[in-house]
């Protein structure tokens, strides 16, 4: 029974970094799982207890993304929201859901008081976040290795939910084992981003000479039409004297 299980478990992990072979069956079991887990997270909220929602959230975060990628409903050309700024997105009706509760049951101070202290940092932290995510479009010539990289990251959340129901299974070696090599891919895939990065920033330097070329161009030829306008000045005011 064991062995069928380990078996089940292993073969959902290489399912689910093989997209193809996903149906949108397990797409919204995914989803409904991430939002009966954000509903026991918000009730947990409001009962007081952040620490255990904060986790449910973390976790409901998890498997929507799951999810998305796994639904089939997205065309080609489409660019899902960062999921990072979803989650925020959520958190934020949440608390401010919990937070009309507690106002409307006349709950102590103390407690609307942290609800709003929460919402002021979430809304913080999505700004921040969004603010972060609003970078320059890609070079052409590096957006394959960019989309390259961004599979990479799709795979490692995939290995850690993978890692997520060993551990439910209480297959803790095996679930320890997998998070070190997700742990191990995150690293190899901070330093990938930050080669691209440079490569980015150096392929946009190369062509500020050519704008820079183009301004200093305008500029002499600027020079030139004034020094053409003095001296036609000049042959004026010669031919006014002459008269």
């Amino acid at each position: 029974m064991r062995f069928a299980t380990l078996a089940s478990l292993i073969l959902s992990a290489v399912v689910s970094v093989s997209p193809g072979l996903v149906n949108a069956d397990e797409a919204e079991e995914l989803t409904s799982r991430a939002q009966a887990v954000k509903s026991e997270a918000a009730q947990l909220l409001e009962n007081g207890h952040k620490d255990k929602a904060e986790k449910l959230f973390q976790e409901s975060k998890e498997l929507m993304a799951r999810a998305m990628e796994l639904s089939g409903k997205k065309g080609p050309n489409h660019r899902p929201e960062n999921p990072d700024i979803a989650h925020l997105k959520e958190r934020l009706q949440d608390l401010r859901a919990a937070r009309e509760k507690a106002e409307a049951a006349k709950a102590p101070e103390q407690e609307i008081r942290e609800l709003r202290e929460q919402i002021s940092g979430t809304e913080r932290k999505l700004g921040e976040l969004m603010k972060r995510h609003q970078k320059p479009e890609i070079p052409p010539q590096h957006r394959e290795h960019a989309e390259k990289l961004e599979q990479v990251s799709r795979r490692i959340r995939h290995v850690r939910m993978a890692a997520e129901n060993l551990k439910a299974a209480e297959m803790h070696d095996m679930a320890h084992e997998l998070m070190n090599r997700a742990e191990a891919m995150e690293k190899e895939l901070h330093a990938a981003k930050e080669e691209l990065a440079h490569a980015i920033e150096a392929s946009m330097k190369a062509h500020r000479p050519e704008v820079g070329d183009e301004i200093h161009k305008l500029r002499t030829e600027n020079e030139q039409l004034r020094s053409e306008l003095n001296e036609l000045r000049k042959a004026v005011e010669e031919l006014r004297q002459a008269k």
